[in-house]
């Protein structure tokens, strides 16, 4: 639920890649046991797929920030 309210109030260059990989990791991880155990958990496996979502969302946008940037710079050193 965090990560989703970050989406909105924090801005990308605070995003932190290892806090964002580790939390989609963790989803994948958690997506794929949900659905090997018995009974499956689908509850927890859309959780998880949620996770996995929101994380790579907030990785995206600090991937997308920081190539905004890296071309504004160039761009004013020329």
């Amino acid at each position: 639920m965090a990560n989703v309210v970050d989406i909105s109030t924090k801005p990308a260059e605070s995003v932190s890649y290892p806090q964002q990989a580790a939390l989609a990791c963790s989803g994948l991880i958690w997506a794929g046991y949900s659905t090997v155990i018995t009974p499956k958990n689908w509850n927890p496996f859309g959780v998880s797929i949620a996770m996995v979502a929101t994380a790579s969302y907030q990785l995206s946008r600090k991937i997308q920030h920081e190539f905004i940037n890296k071309s504004a710079t160039v761009a004013e050193e020329y």
